[in-house]
């Protein structure tokens, strides 16, 4: 049997853990958080998920505006336009 351990449990993904857990055990895997955090209320787990993809779209949303993003979509666009 094989083993994922992790620190803790966001590092391996921010939500849907439960989803993973259950894939792994398909395959015969376990997940061992190495530092398992404090039982939360239902509400408090919404909450942090919610956090989590605030933060995920905003970074993607402000790396849009980047300059080298701009370079890039130039470039894909110019490579497309020529036959």
């Amino acid at each position: 049997m094989s083993e994922v351990a992790i620190a803790y449990e966001d590092r391996l993904t921010r939500f849907g853990q439960e989803f993973l857990e259950t894939l792994f055990a398909c395959f015969g895997v376990t997940l061992t958080v190495l530092e398992p955090g404090a039982e939360q209320t239902p509400g408090q787990e919404l909450t942090d998920d919610l956090l989590a993809l605030i933060a995920s779209f905003s970074g993607r949303l402000f790396g849009m505006g980047s300059q080298k993003q701009k370079e890039l979509l130039q470039c894909a666009q110019a490579v497309l336009a020529s036959p």
